[in-house]
């Protein structure tokens, strides 16, 4: 019944926090309006001004109360992209979301629905950047970490000779997207000996010969995060 319907538009004084007050008042006032008049009405015009009615409330427009992301930290390579979704509160908020990176020149952020947008990593940075969205004065934000893309390294030396209890001190030079930056938290070397009876390395790359023969001393790059 029309009744019904008027009954379903909430208190305008406690609902104008939360709805578009223009859209909600117009909805009372007319519900209100045809209800005084309902008694010259016919019923065919009743139920006209009821459908008319019902559309008008389904079309309001909620005001976000809350806003949170489908994540809150992420690790993405240089070069690569992810997306990030804005889930709001009350569902069927009308209020726009708007994106922001601490960092553009890191990191930008590119709007690519209602909801969601596209992160994509220019640079290695030691720093994490933030990616904020916002609806309606509210906020939720990720903390993004780079991860450095590193193919490699090149040592100083491809073959050495050493006399028993002799060493030297092997380098390495990390090959990759931004190799200037490495190691980082991100990435960490490691060295082994494929002999140990022979030679073995210390964690700085240090060669030491124990007897004669002939070993492999391999330099590994190792990431901490199995997705690097």
């Amino acid at each position: 019944t029309l009744q019904g319907v008027y009954d379903r538009v909430p208190d305008k004084s406690e609902w104008g926090k939360y709805v578009d007050t223009s859209t909600l008042e117009t909805c009372y006032n007319y519900a209100g309006i045809v209800l005084k008049s309902a008694d010259s009405l016919t019923q065919d015009e009743i139920d006209a001004c009821t459908a008319d009615l019902k559309a008008a409330i389904a079309n309001l427009k909620y005001h976000t109360t809350a806003i949170a992301l489908n994540k809150g930290t992420a690790s993405i390579k240089v070069g690569k992209t992810d997306t990030l979704r804005a889930v709001l509160s009350p569902t069927g908020a009308g209020d726009e979301v708007t994106w922001s990176s601490s960092d553009k020149d890191v990191i930008t952020v590119e709007k690519t629905s209602e909801l969601e947008a596209t992160v994509k990593v220019l640079k290695y940075s030691k720093t994490a950047v933030t990616v904020t969205a916002t609806s309606n004065g509210l906020s939720a934000s990720c903390t993004i970490k780079t991860l450095n893309p590193l193919d490699g390294a090149q040592l100083s030396k491809n073959e050495i000779e050493l006399y028993q209890d002799e060493t030297h001190t092997l380098k390495a030079t990390a090959i990759g997207v931004d190799a200037s930056a490495a190691p980082t938290g991100d990435v960490f070397y490691t060295w082994s000996s494929d002999n140990t009876t022979v030679a073995a390395v210390s964690d700085e790359g240090v060669v030491t010969a124990i007897n004669p023969g002939t070993c492999n001393i391999y330099h590994h790059l190792v990431h901490t995060d199995p997705s690097s």
